[in-house]
């Protein structure tokens, strides 16, 4: 019969095996959730890269594209109220 297998973690960084008791690698030294916290990058055509902006100019941008769609929504609305 074999010993029973050492509970670990795989590393972020270099994919090493690493005991569940160990917060680093031993290898690399990669910390536990090394990477974790990195931030998805949305491209928007014109606006350029979302994840870079402020939390008060991705508000705006929302304000701004909820009143275009608004615009648009007026807009069909007063045409089709003139054709029926």
């Amino acid at each position: 019969m074999g010993s029973p297998k050492q509970a670990s973690w795989p590393c972020p960084r270099c994919g090493a095996q690493v005991p569940l008791e160990l917060d680093a690698c031993t290898d690399c030294g990669a910390s536990f959730l090394a990477g974790a916290t990195a931030r998805t990058s949305t491209k928007l055509p014109v606006v350029g890269d979302i994840g870079r902006m402020s939390q008060g100019q991705r508000l705006m941008m929302g304000v701004g594209a909820a009143v275009v769609i608004m615009m648009v929504f007026f807009v069909v609305v007063e045409i089709a109220s003139h054709v029926f």
